[in-house]
């Protein structure tokens, strides 16, 4: 739980740095950059899992 509120305060900081303050769980563009919010829920059901789904979301 922590490492999504984490996440979630990262996402946070990188829309104001973007210059956008519309908190949407959507694609962020960030200087070329993409910043998927469902990512981050992918990445909060692996710390709790124990990274065992690790493989497959680099392959994707």
């Amino acid at each position: 739980m922590q490492i999504f509120v984490y996440f979630c305060i990262l996402s946070f900081v990188q829309n104001l740095l973007c210059g956008y303050y519309n908190l949407q769980p959507s694609l962020i563009k960030c200087r070329g950059k993409i910043f998927n919010f469902t990512e981050t829920l992918e990445i909060n059901k692996i710390f709790s899992i124990g990274g065992e789904n690790t493989e497959n979301i680099q392959k994707s």
